[in-house]
C-alpha cells in the first residue's frame, strides 16, 4: 500500500455539536485508514474552542489558527466575500503550511474554505477534496428569509466561498443525495462520493430486548437551534394529543433549558413533558429512553442525533428530512410524514411492548460506524 500524506483542514472536530461530530468522524476515518503519522491538521477556530477541538491523538502535527468571532469581524469579512473561517490570515498561514510540508491530499472539512481550495489549484500539484456538511448556500438562503438585513452579507460570502470550492476542488463529497442534488443545481458540479454520518460505537455489544414499562418514555435530544425547537414544538402541539395513552417525553440538549417553559406550556395533553439542558452522561440518558423521535422539517446535511440514537440501540421515529442520508429497515425505525403517522407508530410500539435494541445496533454498526466510514473514505481518496 502506497502511503499518502494528508492535511485535514477544519474549524470543528469537537463532539459536543452535530458539525463537530461529523468533522471528528471524517478525521478519525482518515487517521485510521492511513495512519496518524501520515495525517496533519490545520484547525481554524475561536480561541475558546481550540482546546475542546484538540485532536493530538489522531494526527502527527497540529497547526492552529486563532480566529476572531466578534460580530464586527464576521460582518467585515462577509462584506469582503470571505467567510470568517477563510480570511486572508487563514489563507496566508495555509500557504506557509503547504509550502513547508509535502502533502499528497488536502481534505477540506467544509465548503466555505473556497479561498484555500483555489490557492492549491493555482500554486500546487496537491489534490484537493472538499467535504460539504450541507449546501451552505441553501442554508444561508433560509436564514436570509428569516432575517434579511442580518444575513445578507453572510449569504453572499457563503455563496462565493462555496462556489470556489465547487469550481476548484479535484473531488467533492457530500452527506446525502439531497445535498448532492442541491450542489448540482447551484454549481453544476456532480458529487464524487457520498459519505454518510458515522460515529464511534456507543453501546456495548450485547443481545438486548427492551421491554417497555407501563408508561412509554420518548426522547428528543438536540441543541437550542431553531430547526430543533420548531420540530419538537410541533411534536408537542400536534402529536401528543393524538396518543391513545399518556407518555413521558424527555427533551434535552445544549441550551434547551432556556426554552423549557415555552415548550412545556405547549403541552395540552395528559402526557408529561420534561425539558433539560446539556446532557453530561449520554449513556445514562439513553438508558431511560424507550424510543427516540426526530421531527425535524428544515435544515440540510444529515441529523447526527439519528446516528447517535441508533448507536445506543434506540428505535427511532423520524421525519423525511431527518431520514436524508440514512439507510435502515423497519427494525431500526420508521419515517413519519405527519402527526397521524407519528401517533400511529407510537401507539403500535406501546402495544407491542418490546424493542429489539440489538437489531437496531447491528444496523448502525454495518452502515454508520467508523469502520464503515473508513471503507468509504478510502474509496474517495485512493
Amino acid at each position: 500500500m502506497i502511503e499518502k500524506k494528508i492535511l485535514f483542514v477544519s474549524d470543528c472536530v469537537t463532539e459536543n455539536n452535530g458539525k463537530g461530530v461529523v468533522g471528528s468522524s471524517n478525521l478519525k476515518s482518515i487517521s485510521r485508514a492511513y495512519g496518524k503519522e501520515n495525517v496533519d491538521i490545520y484547525l481554524v477556530s475561536h480561541f475558546k474552542d481550540l482546546e475542546e477541538n484538540s485532536s493530538a491523538d489522531l494526527v502527527n502535527k497540529q497547526f492552529l489558527m486563532y480566529q476572531n468571532d466578534s460580530k464586527a469581524y464576521i460582518l467585515f469579512e462577509s462584506l469582503c466575500l470571505r467567510h470568517f473561517r477563510s480570511t486572508k490570515r487563514v489563507e496566508k498561514k495555509f500557504k506557509q503550511i503547504i509550502s513547508d510540508n509535502h502533502y499528497d491530499v488536502i481534505f477540506f472539512d467544509d465548503s466555505y474554505f473556497g479561498n484555500l481550495v483555489r490557492a492549491i489549484k493555482k500554486k500546487s500539484q496537491m489534490r484537493s477534496i472538499v467535504f460539504f456538511h450541507n449546501c451552505r448556500r441553501n442554508l444561508a438562503l433560509n436564514w436570509l428569509y428569516n432575517s434579511p438585513l442580518k444575513f445578507l452579507p453572510f449569504y453572499f460570502s457563503t455563496r462565493r466561498q462555496e462556489k470556489l470550492s465547487s469550481r476548484f476542488a479535484d473531488k467533492i463529497a457530500v452527506l446525502n443525495d439531497k445535498d448532492s442534488e442541491l450542489i448540482k443545481f447551484h454549481y453544476n458540479r456532480n458529487s464524487d462520493a457520498i459519505l454518510p454520518v458515522a460515529i464511534d460505537c456507543r453501546r456495548p455489544l450485547k443481545k438486548d430486548i427492551r421491554f417497555i414499562s407501563k408508561k412509554l418514555t420518548i426522547g428528543f435530544l438536540g441543541a437550542n437551534y431553531h430547526p430543533n425547537v420548531n420540530g419538537i414544538s410541533w411534536f408537542i402541539s400536534n402529536v401528543l394529543p393524538l396518543l391513545d395513552e399518556s407518555v413521558v417525553l424527555l427533551v434535552a440538549g445544549k441550551g434547551m433549558d432556556k426554552v423549557s417553559e415555552s415548550l412545556e406550556l405547549l403541552n395540552k395533553s395528559q402526557s408529561t413533558v420534561s425539558v433539560s439542558g446539556f446532557v453530561d452522561d449520554l449513556r445514562s440518558w439513553y438508558a431511560n429512553i424507550d424510543i427516540v423521535v426526530s421531527p425535524i422539517f428544515e435544515g440540510g446535511g444529515m441529523k447526527v442525533k439519528v446516528a447517535e440514537a441508533l448507536s445506543y440501540g434506540k428505535y427511532i421515529l423520524l421525519s423525511p428530512d431527518s431520514y436524508h442520508g440514512y439507510t435502515f429497515d423497519v427494525q431500526a425505525g420508521i419515517v413519519c410524514c405527519d402527526e397521524v403517522d407519528f401517533a400511529k407508530e407510537i401507539n403500535r410500539v406501546k402495544a407491542l411492548g418490546m424493542i429489539d435494541e440489538e437489531a437496531v445496533y447491528q444496523q448502525f454498526n454495518e452502515r454508520h460506524s467508523i469502520d464503515a466510514a473508513q471503507r468509504n473514505i478510502r474509496g474517495l481518496i485512493d
